[in-house]
């Protein structure tokens, strides 16, 4: 609204460094790692601010300058550079001030430097707005607001400009009321408006108009505009009571039913919003027997919901002859008894055989009995146990009645009302029929219908029908709607009084206008005519609210003072509104205005004062007014800085930090930092515009971002994954070293105190998972550990070659010389530090060959001991130079081949083949990647057929060798540690693949007794204690149940005694096994499952990926690789699972091998 210019102080850059130094040490929930602030830094430094004042881009580098200091500040925390990004982001989406474009302020100055006469009314203001807008216009840090407003402040102080009879306000609202968009308005309300319009033209037209009637057309155009309403739809049923013809017509016969005589015509139709329903009244019926007439009532009646099409029967077509209408019986009954008491006698055996008919069929009663009881005296709404009846039951039709494919269910109409009248049929004690004995006969029913439905099936029960003919009293009927016959009764509610009164007011004036004039002229007559036309239709429509009303009341009133000498008193509502809204300006303590421009708002609300206090002020003066204060608002200039809603953001903030109760302390930490950073600036009247404006909005930002304390649960999963695996490797005494085994234990009592610990943050988690995947890789095998004993002599010949080779720290691994190396390697998982099921499967010595300059790897493969079966090495590919790593950390990118050198064989020379296939690769050879030569991992992709046939898609995983290039030494091709002893036998238990390398039970590929057990339960805490025997039991604070099940695999051997573990959500495999009462392993309240398929992770990706955090933005947060023990099978093979852990969630990539 205002066009402001700002005089700036300049603060000193180093605030905003310090500022971003000091949040990054406030702890909360706004952690990130480095390489997220490092992204934000890079957006930072990549943003154009070409079209930015100078001070807002100062502010920017500051904050920049700040975040890097961060970036590189030793032991900086995850929360320290949250914080520091948090402010760097907070400054680029609301710091920065764009230029404004002062095109249409130099073209303002140049038309108003025209005006020289200085003895005109306004000009002194005229000169003062052009001289403050010319100092905006030289002003560099000028924003688009402050030159919008300076521009529009001198185009109004010409306007002001001037004298006589004023007529400007008047064409200024043509001007507006011509462009006001009509389209879907009422017509008689838009004819209205437009007969308003020429009658303003009119008298602005005319010399001769006085100031009064200038001022009751300005009020007339006002009322005119406002009375315009949406135009409502002949063929839109709106809200309200309405008749629509309708009858109840024969199920099947091409007559109306026995029934349509006890429905009143018309019925009614009610709406209200999306609730649509008939209300019918039921009146008695009369039928005749001979010359004997039986009146009788409607006892009951269903509707078939859904059922609407004429061809669609709500029941089978065996049951359409029970049906017995009144003209059949009528006909029947005329047949067998000719005199009344012959018919009375008739009448009388028919009554008593129904009655027992009904007796013997009292399941088929129960059907039609709606629960109305007999209560009360007086025929009014239905109460105590009649409200039963009114409760719409859902009755199934019996199984004689052979319902329809759709499978048909009748629902008891509404009652609204009894009669409170009993019959032979229904009287408590001496009623002939059982189904209506005791209950009264409903008055007012009322069905549910849809929009133009036309067609409602029904079923009915008419007790007196019942009596002539056994069964008859019961029958399927159509109740027809006839849509075309649609009336409304009533509609919206309104108080139409004041309408009513006015119209028949401006009927009177316009009767003595036609006998004389007066002087008006003929569009004020026509104005007149249109405006008492759309008074009339607003009384007659009934789909229209109470503003509607007021508003016509209003215009038509307006219309009649045009054509009278009345005087009408100004409409002064908006000049008290001008009036207020100038001393909320005047009365700020929060911004300084430059005292030329306050001073003219002063004036303006001074003047506008004097005019409302004037009961002679005529309604342009007041509109001018309103005007003038508007315009000496849109005038003001701000001196210094505008500190309004840095105040807003800390009230709003004050409030923020009372609600301690749903907040985390840490965001509570963040927002009163923020707050006091913010709260000083604003005490500070030296503090810059954009200094100011930077604090609301790092306020406001951290406000809408933080979270509720439900919203920033700690997620544990990942640590509970991590301290299953490392206390199954606990226990390992007689397979790795006491040293490495003490410093995993240390890490697991670690790691179970932050996991028993409800107070624990995300952060201590996240630490405490990697401490413990640390332990656990840094595991170090006891030189008397009886598995692998091969690989274990080929570690010996690796440290005698080291030893005999001595140091190696003269190798440049960038800049060999041609020869042959060896070097230490491991095949580690893609986060890099565990083990991948592969690493049992090769020669630990890596042969490093460089010819010419090109490097290329040797790797001589083994075979792997799963679950008592021999595996090997399918096939192997190495991901080429450039490849990227995606979000998990796997590699992508092109694939290529290694070249086999050897095949695995037997002992008698016979290359090995077992159920899986043959050709197994024994020594391959590749080429080494550049980006390998810098951090030692080269990217692989690995295929075990045998573990592919334990669980579909698991064979295929993605893998790093990482070479440890400090063991690298020259040495030649004869080197031993190059030589592996290969355990494929002779080949005779080839078709099974039974070896004695996996029965051992401290072995590779089994595990049995004790060893890497795993008990839980649902006790609420983690607990794990380490035994001789190799194995560790862990307690689970999660929802896992029932240790020691069994899991399915895709083996058709029986299995016992296996444990399966599954996290977040239960993970499986297809299995054709007969384990009986299989369970499900679950946490997060999965539920257990007996002999059930399970769904595998089958993407060739298997690796455990558990975000940290608030699981929101996974860009904030850091990623931390965790195994997850699937089977025993799986474990021991060091196959992985992601698990995605944010929200307990379980994400399946597509089942795509790499």
């Amino acid at each position: 609204m205002m066009g402001m210019k700002i005089k700036k102080f300049k603060r000193s850059s180093a605030f905003f460094m310090a500022a971003a130094l000091c949040l990054g040490s406030t702890s909360g929930v706004y952690a990130m790692d480095a390489s997220e602030l490092s992204r934000i830094i890079e957006e930072a430094k990549n943003t154009d601010t070409s079209g930015y004042t100078p001070e807002s881009c100062e502010s920017l580098q500051a904050a920049l300058e700040g975040a890097e200091n961060l970036l590189s500040k030793e032991d900086v925390t995850e929360e320290e550079l949250g914080a520091g990004g948090m402010m760097l982001q907070a400054i680029l989406e609301n710091g920065l001030v764009a230029q404004a474009d002062k095109s249409s302020l130099e073209a303002v100055l140049s038309e108003a430097a025209a005006y020289t006469d200085g003895t005109q009314d306004g000009y002194e203001v005229l000169d003062q707005v052009r001289a403050q807008a010319q100092a905006v216009l030289e002003d560099g840090n000028a924003t688009q607001a402050e030159t919008d407003g300076a521009a529009s402040a001198v185009a109004q102080a010409e306007e002001n400009l001037g004298g006589g009879i004023d007529k400007t306000v008047l064409s200024d609202l043509i001007t507006q009321a011509e462009a006001v968009d009509t389209s879907g308005s009422d017509d008689a309300s838009v004819q209205q408006l437009k007969s308003a319009i020429a009658s303003a033209k009119q008298v602005a037209a005319n010399p001769s108009a006085t100031q009064s009637l200038v001022d009751k057309h300005i009020q007339l155009l006002q009322a005119a505009a406002e009375a315009l309403y949406q135009k409502t739809d002949s063929n839109t049923v709106y809200d309200g009571v309405y008749q629509i013809g309708g009858l109840l017509h024969h199920a099947t016969a091409d007559q109306v039913s026995m029934g349509n005589s006890a429905l009143v015509k018309p019925f009614q139709l009610i709406k209200k919003g999306n609730d649509i329903h008939l209300r019918i009244e039921c009146t008695s019926l009369t039928t005749k027997l001979g010359k004997q007439n039986f009146t009788g009532y409607l006892a009951s009646m269903w509707y078939f919901p859904g059922f609407t099409s004429e061809d669609t029967l709500p029941y089978a077509a065996a049951e359409e002859g029970q049906a017995v209408d009144t003209g059949e019986t009528q006909n029947a009954a005329e047949t067998e008894a000719e005199d009344p008491e012959e018919a009375q006698s008739a009448a009388t055996e028919a009554a008593e055989e129904s009655s027992q008919a009904q007796t013997e069929d009292a399941a088929e009663d129960e059907l039609f009995m709606d629960g109305e009881e007999a209560s009360g005296d007086s025929d009014g709404a239905a109460t105590g146990e009649e409200a039963s009846a009114v409760q719409e039951e859902t009755q199934s039709l019996d199984e004689n009645e052979a319902p329809a494919a759709e499978a048909a269910t009748a629902k008891a109409v509404g009652v609204e009302s009894y009669y409170d009248i009993y019959d032979s049929y229904n009287d408590p004690k001496k009623g002939t029929d059982a189904t209506v004995k005791g209950k009264k006969y409903p008055h007012y029913i009322t069905i549910p219908v849809e929009l133009n439905q036309s067609i409602v099936w029904t079923r009915i029960y008419v007790p007196v029908m019942e009596a002539i003919n056994a069964g008859g009293g019961k029958q399927y009927a159509k109740l027809y709607l006839d849509w075309n016959d649609l009336k409304q009764l009533s509609g919206t509610e309104t108080d139409k009084a004041a309408l009513k009164k006015q119209i028949t007011n401006a009927q009177n004036v316009q009767k003595s206008l036609k006998q004389d004039s007066q002087g008006y002229a003929g569009e004020q007559l026509a104005m007149l005519a249109d405006a008492i036309a759309a008074a009339q239709a607003v009384y007659k429509n009934m789909n229209i609210d109470q503003t509607v009303v007021d508003n016509e009341v209003k215009a038509l009133t307006m219309a009649v003072n045009a054509v009278t000498k009345v005087k009408v008193d100004s409409d002064k509502s908006e000049l008290k509104k001008a009036i207020e809204t100038a001393d909320s300006y005047l009365n700020e303590t929060d911004v300084e205005y430059e005292t030329s421009t306050r001073e003219a708002l002063q004036r303006a609300r001074d003047k506008a004062s004097q005019v409302y206090d004037n009961e002679e002020a005529s309604q342009t003066e007041v509109n001018k007014c309103v005007t003038a204060i508007d315009n000496a608002i849109q005038g003001l200039i701000i001196q210094g800085t505008d500190r309004r809603e840095i105040k807003k953001a800390l009230t709003k903030a004050e409030t923020y930090l009372k609600d301690t109760a749903h907040y985390t302390a840490a965001d509570m930490d963040v927002l009163r930092f923020v707050y006091e950073t913010a709260k000083a600036v604003y005490g500070n009247k030296e503090s810059s515009q954009e200094e100011t404006d930077a604090q609301t909005g790092i306020l406001d930002y951290v406000m809408k971002n933080m979270k509720k304390a439900s919203q920033t649960k700690v997620d544990k999963t990942g640590l509970h994954e991590m301290l299953l695996t490392a206390s199954n490797m606990a226990g390992r005494e007689d397979t790795y070293t006491a040293d490495t085994l003490k410093t995993l234990n240390s890490a697991i009592t670690a790691a179970k105190t932050v996991y028993d610990n409800s107070s624990a943050t995300q952060s201590q988690v996240n630490t405490q998972i990697k401490k413990l995947s640390k332990a656990v890789s840094g595991l170090k095998k006891s030189s008397g550990s009886s598995s692998n004993s091969s690989n274990n002599n080929n570690s010996s010949n690796n440290n005698n070659n080291r030893n005999n080779n001595g140091s190696n720290s003269s190798l440049d691994v960038k800049n060999l010389a041609d020869g042959v190396y060896s070097v230490t390697g491991s095949m580690v998982k893609i986060d890099k530090t565990s083990a991948s099921m592969s690493n049992e499967a090769i020669n630990h010595t890596i042969k490093l060959t460089v010819k010419k300059g090109k490097y290329s790897i040797t790797m001589d493969f083994k075979g792997l001991t799963i679950n008592g079966q021999l595996g090997y090495l399918g096939t192997l590919k190495y991901f080429k130079t450039g490849y990227k790593l995606d979000k998990y950390g796997a590699p992508s990118g092109s694939l290529g081949n290694v070249t086999v050198d050897s095949y695995q064989k037997y002992t008698n020379g016979k290359l090995v083949t077992d159920n899986f296939g043959t050709n197994y690769p024994d020594v391959v050879t590749f080429p080494l990647i550049d980006e390998a030569k810098n951090d030692g991992y080269v990217p692989l992709q690995v295929f075990v057929p045998i573990m592919d046939s334990i669980t579909k898609g698991t064979g295929t995983q993605p893998a790093f060798l990482k070479l440890d290039w400090s063991t690298l030494k020259k040495t030649d091709s004869k080197d031993p540690g190059f030589e592996n002893d290969d355990n494929n036998g002779d080949g005779s238990n080839s078709g099974n693949n039974s070896s004695n390398n996996g029965t051992n039970s401290t072995g590779n590929g089994s595990l049995r007794g004790n060893n890497g057990s795993l008990s839980t339960n649902s006790s609420g805490s983690l607990s794990g204690s380490t035994s001789k025997a190799g194995g560790s039991s862990l307690k689970s604070s999660g929802s896992l149940k029932s240790s020691g099940t069994t899991t399915k695999s895709t083996s058709t051997k029986k299995s016992a005694g296996t444990t399966a573990l599954k996290s977040g959500k239960s993970i499986g495999s297809k299995s054709d096994s007969k384990d009986a009462g299989t369970t499900k392993l679950t946490s997060s309240g999965l539920s257990d499952a007996s002999d059930q398929d399970q769904e595998t992770t089958t993407s060739g990706e298997a690796y455990a990926d558990t975000e940290t955090g608030t699981g929101e933005s996974s860009g904030n947060m850091r990623k931390v690789a965790v195994p997850v023990s699937v089977s025993a099978l799986a474990a021991l093979a060091g196959v992985f699972y992601k698990i995605k852990s944010r929200g307990g969630s379980l994400r399946k990539k597509a089942g795509k091998k790499k």
